[in-house]
């Protein structure tokens, strides 16, 4: 570098504010960071020869020790022999810095029994005011060492899913670098050898293309930026880790420090700006913070980089903490241990506090783990769960009440309050098919002849502006919806046979307080029309305005329905659960005019006219289906007629379900507590279903749940919905449907506390039951819970 640049970095880095102080006084460590500080001092103290004497003491509990120390004999070994082969930078790089930086490129999760392949050799200080705190030092004394005979002999398998690099990729500054420069004066980007940071996971991205708590119109990914780089495919986000090399020969401490402050301010702020959007709703304790790792050959130095105010202005320091030589086994152990240390940070700490804060800006729910990443997955907790599931319970009339055995998830339920994992949704398809062939059975099911000609008039009434669709892709629909389709052999169905349908997609809440969402489904074949006409003498009332009397000849194309239908399984949790709280319901239609009409959702566009869903305030098709199949029911065993068709299935949303497109016109999210939990009282009055209910993230314990009742009670929104079993009416339902989505008040506005304070004395009367439920059995070592499993499913048997 030369003289004139020089100085126009130290002084611009001046004006900045940024500080590199060098090695300082303990006493001078910010204290949100001191643990972290002395932890990397002492590992940097760390000796070869006795961390060598300790690996047959500890080679049981910790057998990665003797693999640590062959890694560090092969890093003096490479050292010696690019020392001798003289002060080539690019021969240092490509030869040292991957055995350095190795933990960052493999899994830590062995993938044949999920246990710990190594571990650092001291945790990762943790703040306690960390709101994962808890959790995190409960999954770290789970954790056990990889016992498998391939493992212990071999170098770590897999590839690291969390974290990635950038080598010599521009970091973007706006605006430019005043820095004087031959033939120029501005610096827009500058290239650091390499930069570690966060890899978009399925859990960033949902996060990202989260909308905004602030501006709902707009996505979280709009609004705060995660990267320093020019635009990227895939972007690396919130870096904490920087490196800049020299060889031997260029080794000018200060030349080094100047080159890449800028890219320390450009990394640091990023991450102080997104603690500055949560404001004071922040539960970043410990604040931003950045490791620089500088090298010059054979001699090594890391530094810590941080934020402080000072007399109201930022500043950006830098501190060395360590420095040491790799050609000797001391400076190599010490160093691998400090990388070690520094990759337990970022994972258990750093990467958790980051999503904290998105989460925080972010209107949909957080997923707790990413299905993506093999060793943050977890086996379902299903102990506790079981323990607990008949606690309180009581029996609730469900005339969809056929489950098999649920899936392991929380769900403790009370009259006086429900808790569920918010993250479970019951999907439902009920159809009426009808066959001119089903046409006799069909109207000998009702008491009298004239009721059965008036539920011809009805069916004639609503198919007048119905799809057209064949056999197949009826069969299609139920199969994407919930996995089942109509059997092969059925006579009455074949593939190519015209039906002219009517579909109504529900969403509400279960006498349990379980998110359902439905297709209701009419569908009479074409030659079943023209016998029931045949059957009765006058024409049925004319359909609404806009709508044709006659349904368009042309068909709904399968793909485009299917590719519809599944939006709405892509849903994210937030909008499933916003949907069901205040039971959006859409029913199909047809029309001819060109454009759009209110509240449409177009499917496809035919020869004659245009397919779509609607807002639908009444939906008559749902109701007439659902009270055909009452009438069908005998207690709790399936209709048998082959004309109705009821298949159901329990399922875990996981991350990656995230619509990005809203499904749901005119629905604004519900406003999830910072803790990720909401709760819905019930404007209903059976006394048989919860009065509210509790979502939360994951299965947590009990002492959890109270505090997040508090919580909601004293900080949530307030917001209401009516659960029901949407039996052969909708009895008050009809007044709720497509209500607004507006929450005129908090939870600790609503007067009624008397029933909350009870509902808590119930659930604190759990804690005792609590001592004597066994501990969970776990597979895994790492996250909490199982959203790495995309819908598990529990399946009811069709009729």
């Amino acid at each position: 570098m030369l003289a004139a640049e020089f100085v126009s970095r130290h002084e611009l880095a001046k004006e900045y504010g940024i500080c590199f102080d060098g090695p300082v006084d303990p006493s001078r460590w910010p204290e949100t960071h001191r643990r972290l500080f002395e932890d990397v001092q002492k590992l940097g103290d760390q000796k070869h020869g006795t961390y060598r004497e300790s690996i047959t003491v500890d080679s049981i509990e910790k057998p990665w020790r003797a693999q640590t120390t062959r890694r560090a004999e092969r890093l003096v070994g490479l050292s010696d022999k690019y020392y001798d082969a003289g002060p080539n930078e690019r021969s240092w790089r490509s030869n040292i810095e991957p055995e350095v930086f190795h933990r960052f490129s493999v899994e830590v999760t062995c993938p044949e029994c999920t246990s710990r392949l190594w571990e650092s050799e001291i945790r990762a200080a943790l703040n306690s005011l960390e709101p994962f705190a808890d959790s995190l030092e409960q999954r770290r004394e789970r954790r056990k060492a990889c016992e498998c005979p391939d493992q212990l002999n071999g170098y770590e398998s897999g590839i690291n899913m969390i974290f990635s690099d950038r080598a010599e990729a521009a970091i973007k500054h706006d605006p430019p670098l005043k820095i004087k420069k031959p033939k120029k004066n501005e610096q827009e980007s500058e290239l650091p050898d390499r930069v570690y940071g966060l890899r978009k996971t399925e859990k960033f991205s949902l996060l990202m293309n989260s909308a905004a708590v602030r501006d709902p119109s707009r996505r979280l990914r709009d609004m705060i930026e995660m990267s320093p780089f020019a635009e990227e495919r895939e972007p690396l986000l919130f870096p904490f880790l920087i490196l800049e090399a020299k060889s031997s020969k260029q080794g000018d401490t200060a030349a080094v420090e100047m080159q890449t402050a800028f890219c320390i301010r450009r990394i640091l702020k990023l991450q102080h700006d997104l603690k500055e959007a949560t404001g004071s709703e922040s539960c970043w304790k410990t604040g931003p913070l950045l490791w620089f790792f500088a090298s010059y050959g054979e001699r090594w130095k890391v530094s810590s980089c941080f934020v402080k105010r000072e007399n109201g202005d930022i500043k950006w320091c830098v501190i060395d903490l360590w420095s040491g030589d790799i050609r000797g086994k001391d400076g190599a152990i010490q160093l691998l241990l400090i990388v070690d240390y520094i990759f337990d940070w970022a994972r258990d700490i750093y990467r958790s506090s980051i999503q904290n804060e998105l989460g925080i800006l972010a209107t949909d729910a957080i997923a707790t783990t990413d299905p993506d990443i093999f060793s943050m997955r977890e086996r379902s907790v299903s102990g506790w769960l079981n323990a607990f599931s008949e606690v309180g319970s009581f029996s609730a009339d469900n005339s969809f009440d056929d489950t098999t055995s649920d899936l392991d998830y929380l769900s403790i339920i009370d009259p006086l309050g429900a808790v569920r994992d918010k993250s479970i949704i019951e999907t439902r398809f009920l159809a009426l098919h009808i066959t001119a062939n089903d046409i006799e059975d069909f109207l000998l099911s009702y008491t009298s002849v004239e009721a059965s000609r008036e539920a011809i008039y009805e069916i004639l009434r609503y198919t007048q502006s119905s799809w057209r669709l064949d056999a197949a892709t009826l069969r299609h629909l139920e199969n994407c919806w919930t996995g089942e389709a109509l059997r092969q052999s059925d006579e009455n169905f074949d593939e190519q046979e015209i039906f002219y349908t009517h579909i109504t997609i529900l969403m509400f809440m279960g006498p349990k307080w379980q998110p359902v969402r439905q297709i209701t489904c009419l569908a009479v074949a074409e030659a079943a029309l023209k016998i029931m006409a045949s059957k009765v003498a006058r024409v049925p009332s004319s359909t609404p305005a806009g709508m044709r009397k006659r349904p368009i000849k042309s068909n709904v194309l399968r793909n485009a329905l299917v590719k519809y239908i599944r939006r709405f399984k892509e849903q994210s949790v937030s909008q499933n659960l916003t949907a069901a709280v205040f039971m959006m319901c859409l029913s199909s239609a047809t029309y001819r005019r060109e454009g759009k009409i209110e509240n449409e959702l177009l499917v496809s566009r035919g020869k004659a006219g245009y397919f779509g869903f609607v807002l639908d305030n009444s939906p008559n098709v749902h109701e007439m289906v659902t009270a055909t199949y009452e009438r069908h029911k005998i207690g709790r065993r399936q209709p048998v007629d082959q004309y109705l068709r009821f298949s159901q299935i329990q399922t875990k949303q996981s991350a990656n379900n995230f619509g990005g497109i809203q499904i749901w016109p005119d629905m604004k999210p519900l406003m999830f507590h910072v803790r990720g939990c909401i709760m819905i009282d019930g404007l209903h009055k059976n006394g048989d279903i919860p009065k509210r209910c509790l979502y939360i993230d994951n299965v947590c314990e009990i002492e959890q749940i109270l505090e997040l009742v508090q919580c909601a009670c004293h900080q949530g929104r307030y917001y209401t919905s009516v659960p029901s079993d949407l039996g052969p009416r909708l009895e008050d339902g009809f007044n709720y449907i497509n209500q607004s989505t507006d929450a005129g008040e908090y939870w600790d506005a609503n007067k009624n506390h008397e029933s909350i304070e009870k509902w808590l004395e119930f659930l604190e009367g759990m804690k005792t039951s609590a001592s004597s439920v066994p501990s969970p059995i776990l597979i895994s070592s790492d996250e909490e819970s199982n959203d790495g499993v995309d819908e598990q499913d529990t399946k009811m048997a069709n009729t």
